[in-house]
């Protein structure tokens, strides 16, 4: 991995499959980065005489709590955390660039669609059942993308930065874990397979 000092982004794609329709590697388990589309986000906007108005947004989310938090044992729990992702709005794009410095709330996605900028809006989240993110996968993050993304979300939750390589090297073990998960769900088992040394929920 290569990234220059403090950077937001490595500068190797933070994608390890990405596609304009789903459903991209089919045999991995779901992570936390990965994106969806056709997912609705429920918002809740107050009328002119004060009472809440839910509004659903339909478009793409992507996946945001833990991999420890996403299963229970070896399931996947009900409903899963996502934050929206959209290209980016008229009124940020002036101060939104790189070096990514401003605007902590969002996560460039470089490369999601070509020619045009989509962030991840950490401000805009909901939770979804996770049978509705069967089949609706668009992407997927590589190491380095994935420590970018969870570098971005402390900065904007906790207000705690710290490097890529720091974050990569804290969640390398999770990573292998998927990758032969991946293989061996590929080989004919299941989503719900774990293997032995998966991290405890």
């Amino acid at each position: 991995m290569t990234s220059s000092a403090g950077a937001w982004l490595p500068n190797e794609s933070i994608f390890l499959e990405r596609a304009a329709t789903p459903h991209v590697r089919p045999h991995r388990p779901l992570n936390q980065g990965d994106i969806f589309t056709d997912i609705t986000i429920t918002l809740t906007n107050r009328k002119n005489n004060g009472e809440a108005s839910p509004k659903l947004r339909l478009g793409c989310a992507m996946l945001i709590g833990h991999p420890c938090s996403l299963r229970g044992g070896a399931n996947l729990a009900a409903l899963q955390n996502v934050a929206e992702v959209r290209p980016i709005k008229e009124n940020e794009a002036e101060r939104f660039r790189e070096p990514w410095n401003t605007n902590l709330k969002l996560f460039p996605l470089t490369g999601f669609v070509e020619g045009e900028l989509w962030v991840t809006d950490f401000n805009v989240l909901g939770t979804v059942h996770f049978k509705l993110l069967e089949q609706r996968r668009v992407a997927c993050l590589t190491l380095e993308g994935w420590a970018a993304m969870q570098r971005r979300y402390a900065a904007h939750s906790l207000r705690i930065d710290q490097s890529i390589e720091l974050r990569a090297a804290d969640i390398r073990s999770q990573w292998n874990e998927i990758e032969i998960w991946e293989e061996c769900c590929s080989r004919g088992y299941t989503d719900t397979y774990l293997p032995s040394s998966s991290h405890p929920t």
